[in-house]
């Protein structure tokens, strides 16, 4: 009994999905195993010309925004660098203010100047810094 239902549900199912396969094909010019004989294109009021062209304006626009920001940040950011170098002149020597500028603009750290941070040894209270350039250094 179980092999006689269970070979009607089969069946059915068969039936069921290729009456569905076939009633999606319905009004399309496509049915059984026959080929369209029209060319797939998109209808002539879907696709603008103008479409392209317009994206492409408001890409390029958005670059030229983008680009101004930049430059408005690189000009901050100069002025600020400028004004750095005019507070550090009188204090250091150029070869203190461009090893400065090296240690900011590489990112350095202790290690860049040290194999380990553990053999710079730290200044005692009495001792000020001495910065290599720095004028009145040794």
């Amino acid at each position: 009994m179980a092999f006689v239902r269970s070979t009607l549900m089969v069946s059915f199912t068969a039936i069921i999905l290729h009456s569905h396969i076939a009633e999606a094909q319905w009004a399309t010019g496509q049915y059984g195993m026959n080929a369209c004989p029209y060319s797939y294109q998109p209808a002539s009021a879907a696709v603008n010309n103008n479409d392209e062209l317009s994206n492409l304006k408001g890409q390029m626009t958005e670059g030229k925004r983008r680009l101004a920001e930049k430059k408005r940040r690189l000009a901050k950011i100069n002025t600020r660098l400028g004004d750095a170098r005019r507070k550090m002149n009188p204090v250091l020597s150029p070869d203190g203010v461009r090893a400065l500028e090296e240690h900011n603009q590489f990112r350095r750290s202790c290690s860049s100047y040290s194999p380990t941070c553990s053999d710079v040894a730290a200044p005692s209270q009495d001792q000020g810094i001495n910065l290599p350039g720095a004028m009145g250094s040794d």
